[in-house]
């Protein structure tokens, strides 16, 4: 078998989660999103080798199967937030910023820099995150890391993430 990907560690095939999570492989990403009526065209230098990685890349610098042509066009098209999971807090917020809340803020941060979720993000065809790269590494536990003002969105990503992302061994 070659290589592994996020459904070998989460089940990802979980029908439940699935009804949750809209999914698509990266060949159909690339097919949508990068043909000729795509958002996020490909450029003519990385067609070729993206045509031969959509299903299957090697994390190699060198080789026909390098994950870094992906890297690149995703880096090159997406929005790339720089969050690192040890120096950040990603926060979520919807409505008016209160008193309360940005204590509530400043208690979960603490001396960690806030980054926000925000309307370039949402607005984002894709946000490709740079977790290949050492400093922006999102290795954190998410209860730690990301916070969402609403008490109610914030127990649904709890309890989502208890029941469908737990690590398989």
């Amino acid at each position: 078998r070659r290589g592994r990907t996020f459904a070998d560690f989460y089940p990802l095939d979980d029908p439940e989660f699935q009804k949750i999570v809209k999914m698509i492989s990266m060949a159909e990403y690339l097919r949508r999103e990068g043909g000729k009526k795509g958002r996020l065209p490909i450029s003519k230098m990385y067609r070729p080798f993206l045509t031969d990685i959509r299903h299957y890349c090697e994390r190699r610098a060198k080789g026909p199967r390098s994950c870094f042509a992906m890297n690149t066009h995703l880096q090159s098209t997406g929005v790339v937030p720089e969050w690192h999971g040890q120096n950040n807090c990603a926060i979520f917020d919807q409505g008016v910023m209160t008193a309360a809340k940005q204590e509530r803020i400043r208690t979960f941060c603490g001396k960690r820099e806030q980054v926000t979720y925000n309307e370039t993000l949402q607005d984002a065809v894709t946000i490709h995150f740079k977790a290949n790269h050492k400093d922006y590494r999102l290795l954190n536990h998410f209860y730690a890391f990301l916070f969402f003002t609403d008490p109610k969105i914030d127990n649904f990503y709890k309890r989502f993430v208890r029941d469908f992302l737990r690590y398989k061994d």
